[in-house]
Parts: structure tokens; C-alpha cells; sequence
């Protein structure tokens, strides 16, 4: 919980932390991004207890940076205890039961990669022939999470929720077998490396990995990693190594709803506040991720 955030929290609730129960891949994916956050000011939580507040600030993005508070007494702790009175302590616990949810789906997901090349041959005119496009308005798919991306290219088909008059025709013929056969080829290839800027370096890590406090922008790292890997049994694209330009594009449309296909609002609700000199420093900062 930030420094200061108002939260409701009876004088009786329970001693305990919440221990959501989700699966053990995500458990292990936020283990690796707690390890790489700062929780200095979780020095004074000893042990066991504080393994879990830094993993589930880890796991749930509204609270991505939680381990930047500086709890001084146990009522400010307490904050951090579940409660079921805690509108915004239960939304987290929810958006963490729909991580675990989208894990049975994405681990479900799969398709014929030998297949796939053939059917992604006229996906090459615009993503190459490697799946790292060259125009940097359109984005690599190499590498890319097969669940993650069968979702982009059905969210298209469908046009409700994310649209693209470039793409509509190209996918429009597309059966349920060839999205699952194109997204399995694309995430066997290798992803190139990308380009940050140095002068937006400093801002781009800071959002990224610490967010921003004061306008309540989550750290990207919650949920795509501290090498902006993802997470494929989430549902979480990678991000390494991405054109910053594409990446921009990308959070304008979800800031301004022009893009609505993620569950649960979860990006809609991380960019609200993002400003348009953070948003460009941290698409820097991810497409220079390995």
C-alpha cells in the first residue's frame, strides 16, 4: 500500500496476511520479480511475512508498488492484511483468481508450428519472414507467448474489442486451427534485440520498474517481468525487445479506450495516469529489454 493511502481497516481485523491461492507458475514468476524489486522498506517485516507481502504486491498489479512504502507502525502493516471489507484489497485478490484462471487457458492453447509457417506466409509481408517486422508501427511477433497472441489475432477478427483496418482482411479467413497453428510458428522463432534511448533510459526503468507513487502508475515489472518476458500461463506478453514506437501506440489506446481487450481493465486501469513523457520513456526502456 502507498504512504498515505486511504484505506479501510477496522480496528479488529484479523492478524493475517492474505495468501491468495493461484497457480504455482505465477507463485514462481512473482518470486523472480520480487527478487529484483526494491523492498527495502519492508525491512522491519521479518521472514515468512514478508516473503508474502512482496510476492503478492508482485503478482497484483494495483499494489506493484507496495514495496516502495515505508510502514512505521502496525497499524500502517495492517493496511496490508487482507480484509473482505477492503474494496480494493478484494479487487486485487480477484484480478489474482483471473491470473490463475488465464493459466489453464494459455497452458490449453496450442497448435502445429510446421503448420504455421506455411499459414503465416502472407503474415510476413508486414511482420518478416522471421516475425520481426521492420516497421517499427507493426509489431514483432517472434518469441511471443502462443496463447497471447491466438487472443490478439481473434480479438481482431472480431473487431469488438481491439480492431486494425490493416489486419481485418488478412485475418478474416483464419478458422480457430490456423490462429493456433500461426501463434504456436511465431513463438518458436527468436526474437531480435531492440534499441532504447539513452537520454529517456533513466525515466523508462523507473517506471517500469517502480511505477510512479504519487499518480498511482503500477510498475510494469508486476506482471512482465524484470526482462520483460511475461508471463505465458497469465496471459502477460513478452515485451523485450518490442519497437518503442508500437508500444506507445499501445498504451495511448488503452489510456483512451481505443483498445479494450484486457482482462479485467487490468491495462487500462495501469495507464490511466500514465503521462506521455513516461509512456514514451518506458516503451523506450522495454525495447531495449533482453
Amino acid at each position: 500500500m502507498r504512504a498515505g493511502a486511504a484505506a479501510s481497516v477496522p480496528a479488529n481485523a484479523p492478524d493475517t496476511v492474505m495468501e491468495p491461492e493461484f497457480h504455482g507458475l505465477l507463485y514462481r514468476r512473482a518470486t523472480d520479480c520480487r527478487d529484483s524489486m526494491d523492498v527495502s522498506g519492508l525491512a522491519g517485516v521479518a521472514g515468512r511475512r514478508r516473503r508474502r507481502l512482496t510476492v503478492f504486491s508482485c503478482v497484483c498489479y494495483k499494489r506493484a508498488s507496495f514495496p516502495q512504502a515505508r510502514p512505521t507502525s502496525a497499524r500502517d502493516e495492517a493496511v496490508c492484511r487482507y480484509h473482505p471489507e477492503d474494496p480494493v484489497l478484494k479487487h486485487c485478490l480477484t484480478t489474482v483468481l483471473l491470473c490463475a484462471a488465464a493459466s489453464f487457458n494459455a497452458l490449453a492453447a496450442g497448435g502445429d508450428p510446421a503448420a504455421g509457417k506455411a499459414k503465416a506466409a502472407v503474415c510476413a509481408s508486414c511482420h518478416g519472414p522471421d516475425g520481426n517486422s521492420v516497421n517499427p508501427e507493426w509489431p514483432k511477433l517472434a518469441g511471443q507467448h502462443a496463447g497471447y497472441t491466438a487472443k490478439q489475432i481473434r480479438d481482431l477478427k472480431a473487431g469488438v474489442t481491439r480492431s486494425n483496418a490493416l489486419m481485418a482482411p488478412m485475418i478474416a479467413g483464419l478458422s480457430d486451427e490456423d490462429i493456433e497453428d500461426i501463434a504456436s510458428w511465431y513463438a518458436t522463432l527468436p526474437a531480435t534485440g531492440g534499441f532504447a534511448s539513452e537520454e529517456l533510459h533513466a525515466l523508462g526503468e523507473r517506471i517500469y520498474r517502480g511505477g510512479n507513487v504519487e499518480s498511482g502508475v503500477p510498475a510494469c515489472i508486476a506482471c512482465h517481468g524484470p526482462r520483460g518476458g511475461g508471463n505465458a500461463p497469465a496471459g502477460f506478453p513478452s515485451l523485450a525487445g518490442q519497437h518503442a514506437v508500437y508500444t506507445a501506440k499501445q498504451l495511448e489506446d488503452w489510456r483512451t479506450g481505443a483498445r479494450a481487450n484486457d482482462p479485467n481493465g487490468m491495462m487500462a486501469d495501469a495507464v490511466r495516469y500514465l503521462a506521455p513523457e513516461e509512456a514514451k520513456a518506458v516503451s523506450e526502456y522495454i525495447a531495449g529489454l533482453h
